[in-house]
């Protein structure tokens, strides 16, 4: 429990920082050895909203709110939590989009998020906004997105995850412009591997000395 804060948190900041500076852009004119020049976007002054505020969102937003963002929480209920600016009530939510120049889907996936980022909610978003998905891939309607990204509406889009792992090279999410895709590998670090064998280690040894913790019951 806990354990992934800091690394869906950097991923997340690396897409956001790609996206605005269009990184993919500069790797391929270094590949073909170009000297290609370009205005970029700063993520200083923009609005982010955070779909799905648990453990990773309270990790995320004051590491935003550093960066200078203005961090939007979109949940069902308002908190008073580091790094958050407002909330918008997650019922509504084309209009808590409406405003957002990025918006990070942290959502879990269940029977009322499954494509909750859907061609309806994604119209509602301002033109040139940009997705992260570092949730799970059913909480997006990829062919709404993979319009969104070629009609230009959207600006761009980062998956680490997406709704069928691994996404088969013939998929024709792989072809959409200004998007990124990393293959569900956000949580995944040398630092996470052992922050996670040292929290298996202490929970063993609670449950022995008779004092249990991170209890989870379905």
């Amino acid at each position: 429990r806990g354990i992934h804060g800091a690394p869906l948190s950097e991923i997340a900041i690396l897409h956001m920082l790609a996206l605005a500076r269009d990184y993919p852009r500069s790797i391929r004119a270094h590949d073909n050895h170009q000297w290609d020049r370009f205005r970029a976007k700063l993520l200083q002054g923009k609005r982010a909203g955070i779909l799905g505020v648990g453990l990773i969102a309270e990790a995320l937003a004051p590491r935003l709110h550093a960066l200078g963002m203005h961090v939007v929480g979109i949940s069902r209920t308002a908190r008073d939590l580091p790094g958050f600016s407002e909330w918008a009530p997650r019922d509504d939510l084309k209009k808590a989009v409406s405003d957002l120049d990025f918006l990070v889907l942290l959502i879990p996936l269940d029977e009322t998020t499954h494509h909750i980022i859907n061609a309806d909610v994604i119209s509602a978003m301002k033109q040139g906004a940009y997705i992260i998905n570092i949730a799970r891939g059913g909480v997006i309607d990829e062919k709404a997105l993979a319009a969104g990204l070629h009609s230009g509406h959207l600006g761009g889009a980062a998956l680490d995850t997406v709704h069928k792992e691994p996404l088969p090279a013939d998929d024709p999410l792989w072809d959409a412009p200004n998007l990124i895709i990393t293959p569900h590998v956000a949580w995944a670090s040398k630092e996470a591997m052992q922050v996670l064998a040292d929290q298996l280690v202490d929970n063993i040894d609670a449950f022995v000395a008779g004092s249990p913790r991170n209890i989870v019951t379905a």
